[in-house]
């Protein structure tokens, strides 16, 4: 892993904005991240079934803290996988196909399947709860698409767009 992941004191200019990615990818290569046999990833389905150790969100909190002066104590609890060229935006499956994106937590935080129509709160989540108010909605939005001609001819990119207080920032996300 570049020194530079872990001590931003190293660094002798700012790092791009794909170092807290590539130092995310460093880590999560050697992660041990076992799926349970009741929740398997499955082909065309977001995964959720990762959980981080804490030294690996101290190391992306670490990166992400070093990336701008502009950031006040950042904080991390749970990441969201994308991949640019994988259909669905996620892992190949050994028995052939990808995932959908991959959502890992670290400890401390925990995801919990759900639906998009499960009342919230309910009983067996919230338990006692019968109100709640909403604080926000953000939306993502992710396109592949592939380029046709041109310099970038066979390329496969990405949009995403990431909608967050009624303000909407886009990136094309690509590889060389």
């Amino acid at each position: 892993m570049p020194d530079d992941c872990n001590d931003p004191a190293t660094r002798s200019r700012p790092a791009s904005p794909w170092l807290v990615l590539a130092c995310a990818m460093a880590i999560l290569g050697a992660s041990s991240v076992a799926a349970t046999a009741n929740n398997p990833p499955l082909k065309d389905h977001a995964w959720g079934g990762c959980t981080l150790s804490s030294s690996v969100q101290n190391t992306i909190k670490n990166a992400l803290q070093a990336e701008s002066s502009a950031l006040g104590t950042v904080s991390v609890d749970f990441i969201v996988i994308h991949t640019v060229t994988a259909q669905n935006d996620g892992q190949p499956l050994k028995s052939g196909g990808n995932t959908g994106v991959v959502l890992c937590t670290f400890p401390g935080t925990n995801a919990k399947v759900t639906t998009e129509t499960t009342p919230i709160p309910n009983a067996s989540d919230q338990p006692g709860s019968t109100n709640i108010d909403v604080l926000q909605v953000q939306q993502q939005a992710v396109q592949q698409y592939k380029i046709n001609d041109g310099a970038r001819a066979n390329k496969t990119e990405k949009r995403l767009c990431q909608t967050t207080q009624g303000n909407t920032d886009c990136w094309r996300v690509s590889k060389p």
